[in-house]
């Protein structure tokens, strides 16, 4: 059910809203279905547990080789004010707008231990690389 309902909101994605366009969607929604994610339960789990092992930290964030992966983590409320003040100073960056935040990172190492192909970083960019990532989605 989840791959439909993603199928059918990348497939209403105003032209110009995802990466390459004006973004204004996503940034309002802190959510682009151009850049959906595919994500393993498992890696959720490692997540949550994280963020329970680590209270005071705002936002739990894999990293994928050096770069974070904001659009895949847990958030608490509290990052909420410190990311509208990026966001209403113009930064764009969800990398950037969590400088303001107390991070906990979770290292590939550790991540690759639940999702050894990487499969929850998979981008989706258009409708095909959707249903590709989601297989076949079962009738019924």
């Amino acid at each position: 059910r989840l791959a439909t309902e993603q199928r059918e909101r990348l497939a209403r994605q105003p032209a110009g809203a995802g990466p390459g366009g004006n973004g204004d969607a996503e940034h309002r929604t802190g959510r682009s279905a151009l850049e959906q994610r595919i994500v393993g339960g498992e890696l959720a789990r490692l997540l949550l547990r994280r963020a329970e092992r680590a209270p005071l930290a705002d936002a739990v964030v894999p990293v994928l080789g050096d770069r974070p992966e904001p659009l895949l983590a847990v958030y608490r409320p509290r990052a909420r004010p410190s990311l509208e003040a990026a966001l209403a100073a113009g930064v764009r960056a969800v990398r950037r707008a969590l400088s303001g935040c107390a991070v906990e990172w979770v290292p590939e190492v550790e991540w690759r231990r639940v999702d050894p192909e990487g499969s929850s970083f998979r981008n989706c960019n258009v409708p095909a690389d959707l249903a590709a990532a989601a297989g076949p989605v079962p009738s019924g």
